[in-house]
């Protein structure tokens, strides 16, 4: 407690996340009522301020996602594996889609792992540089390399790629809860294939400012803007079901979802957020044209130079693309 005050008073930090903090409420046994969580929440200083949790430890019964207390967030590990899978593999049902859609702390990387760029690059990790025989990091990381291993691709593969990623990045900072991006994602920072780099200070890890991909910083940004402007995704409360004024599910073909459809493996569908704006994805590997509900649709500034306006009310969609329009 007193170290955690020290670094909020004296050095000005905005909040603590806790890499594997299911030990701060073992008693040994995991409890929600442990007593270094009481003593966070009642200090008056430190029940303000930002606080999350990697909700898992090493120990037995380490996984405790979801039954950390107020005021602590907690990192969504499940949001993560299911996003790249809809997109990467497309082996989800939609229902599955959907509740991750309306999660927590959202992230798709983090300094574990793969970086975004590498996600749809690499098919098998690339860890011999730390020294462990390639034995270290997380062997399963639902990445896909598009048909060719590495980042030296023909230009076809990195579109493709470039594709991906900013299917991911709208996933994610259009979800409900709090978005975390990756230090490096927005311009497409790559670590080689390695997914366990945390002993490499070196160009590794290093953010290379001068090869920054700014169209995709440019694409970032404006996604953040988007974000900001809909009111849906900046509550603090659920969305309730059947609640237009925040979300509707539909289908490509503009209709309710339908009871059975959110039990199919279904990766063509619209999220009608706020009434005024519809996000569109097609995570198939084929294009395909999406029937838009009745409305005149525009797309938003961020898919503006990345693809044509929908004609009437059909809007054609590429390969593993979503994209974003507002209601005039």
């Amino acid at each position: 407690m007193t170290c955690l005050r020290f670094w909020v008073e004296e050095c000005h930090v905005d909040g603590f996340r806790f890499d594997l903090g299911s030990v701060l409420g073992r008693t040994p046994a995991f409890s929600a009522d442990a007593p270094l969580f009481a003593a966070i929440k009642a200090d008056p200083l430190l029940g303000r301020y930002k606080l999350i949790a990697e909700p898992w430890d090493i120990g037995p019964d380490g996984y405790q996602a979801g039954r950390f207390p107020s005021p602590f967030a907690e990192w969504n590990d499940r949001f993560r594996d299911d996003m790249r899978r809809f997109w990467l593999h497309r082996d989800i049902r939609l229902g599955q889609f959907a509740r991750r859609f309306a999660a927590s702390v959202n992230m798709l990387t983090a300094h574990d792992g793969f970086t975004l760029r590498d996600l749809v690059s690499f098919n098998h990790k690339r860890n011999q540089a730390n020294g462990e025989d390639n034995r270290d990091g997380a062997g399963e990381n639902h990445s896909f390399n598009h048909g060719h291993e590495g980042l030296d691709a023909s230009a076809q593969v990195n579109a493709d790629r470039g594709q991906s990623q900013r299917s991911l990045l709208t996933t994610l900072l259009l979800s409900q809860g709090t978005p975390m991006l990756l230090a490096g994602d927005e311009h497409g920072h790559s670590q080689q294939g390695n997914n366990n780099a945390y002993c490499q200070d070196n160009a590794t890890t290093w953010l290379d400012w001068a090869q920054a991909d700014e169209a995709l910083t440019a694409f970032t940004a404006g996604l953040i803007r988007l974000r900001q402007s809909i009111p849906a995704l900046n509550v603090d409360r659920w969305w309730v079901e059947d609640s237009p004024e925040q979300v509707e599910w539909l289908d490509e073909h503009g209709a309710p979802l339908c009871a059975e459809q959110w039990q199919q493996g279904e990766t063509r569908l619209q999220i009608r957020l706020s009434q005024r704006t519809l996000f569109v994805i097609n995570a198939t590997t084929s294009p395909c044209e999406i029937t838009l509900p009745e409305g005149r649709w525009r797309l938003t500034a961020p898919f503006q130079p990345l693809m044509s306006a929908p004609a009437d009310l059909l809007l054609s969609l590429g390969p593993r693309a979503a994209c974003v329009l507002e209601q005039d």
